[in-house]
């Protein structure tokens, strides 16, 4: 239905409203907001799940030479036990997130400096990793 809706087809097509038409639907606009569940909807159907984690010093003189550890977290009021662990770094995780612009406002950055920093894998202020998936 949509390609028969396109180009000339389109009712609307060579025409432009009216100024009086444009001030009218921006007066019906103003005052309307979407609510937080909704914004969080939008923005979890735009966005990508984006994982945040902060490295965690290990002591070299400790007995246990496994590089795994067992981390709880809260995911919709529901704990989850994952499993973290990458090379000989330590991971916790600190929070999910719907979108980069949301790790952006977390740290006070714009999302595109926090996609550079997923797109190279290198740590964020040397402690924050950004993932889009669970380490393992």
């Amino acid at each position: 239905m949509s390609l028969s809706k396109k180009g000339a087809n389109n009712p609307l097509y060579g025409k432009q409203h009216k100024e009086e038409t444009k001030t009218l639907m921006s007066k019906l606009k103003i005052g309307s907001t979407h609510s937080n569940e909704t914004k969080n909807l939008i923005s979890k159907a735009l966005g990508d799940e984006t994982y945040l984690y902060k490295i965690i010093k290990s002591n070299t003189n400790t007995e246990d030479n496994t590089n795994n550890m067992i981390l709880s977290f809260q995911n919709d009021n529901q704990f989850e036990n994952i499993n973290i662990s990458q090379d000989n770094n330590k991971f916790s995780l600190i929070g999910k997130f719907n979108s980069l612009r949301k790790v952006g406002k977390y740290f006070g950055i714009s999302h595109s400096t926090v996609a550079r920093y997923l797109k190279s894998g290198t740590l964020y202020q040397e402690i924050y990793k950004i993932s889009r998936s669970l380490l393992n």
